[in-house]
């Protein structure tokens, strides 16, 4: 199954996320990153490469 991953300025990663399984139901294999207010470009790389490794990016991953 290819990785779902979101990143987004403020909350809005999240809650995509969030709406999707409220249409299909709780989804496997995905994760988001915020953007934040005031946030250094470098600290948003980490989040980002932080969270893509806890994917199973075997098959892929959508960004």
């Amino acid at each position: 199954m290819k990785a779902i991953f979101v990143c987004t300025h403020g909350n809005a990663a999240k809650e995509l996320i969030q709406s999707a399984e409220m249409i299909c139901g709780k989804q496997e294999n995905t994760s988001f990153v915020p953007f934040e207010v005031n946030e250094s470009a470098e600290n948003l790389q980490a989040k980002i490469a932080s969270e893509v490794a806890k994917l199973d990016v075997t098959e892929g991953v959508l960004f």
